[in-house]
């Protein structure tokens, strides 16, 4: 499903990113969600960019029937890599969760894993910081 209305303009901002795990955040950073036009006003899909102060994120998500699915690799590019998404200088992140149409809202919950560590879930916590116009 196409989705257009609050959910496009919710995502299409920078946003904050911290990673929470048991015992509380672990990393911080940014990311800035890209929409693709499909066709029209109708948006479904999107690139990702994003970083903190070791490390560079790129990927792509996209909105199916009031969900929000995608992933991220996370690069280390300077000193040692952080243990915040697990153990590694390069991996990727699966993510998901639900967007209501009727509420504008400036923070997200996602439920994550490592896409070769499907069992270690963890929750990013995404706050929107500024919107595009």
């Amino acid at each position: 499903m196409s989705c257009t209305g609050k959910p496009v303009v919710v995502l299409q901002a920078l946003w904050t990113v911290e990673v929470l795990r048991p015992g509380g955040i672990t990393a911080a950073g940014v990311l800035i969600f890209h929409l693709r036009r499909v066709f029209g006003d109708f948006y479904q899909s999107g690139r990702l960019f994003g970083g903190d102060t070791r490390s560079y994120y790129t990927g792509e998500y996209r909105i199916e029937n009031r969900g929000l699915k995608g992933q991220f690799d996370v690069v280390c590019y300077g000193g040692a890599a952080h243990e915040a998404f697990g153990p590694g200088d390069s991996l990727t992140v699966v993510f998901a969760g639900v967007l209501d149409p009727h509420l504008e809202r400036d923070v997200l919950l996602l439920d994550a894993h490592r896409a070769d560590a499907p069992g270690d879930m963890f929750r990013l916590r995404l706050t929107r910081r500024a919107a595009f116009d």
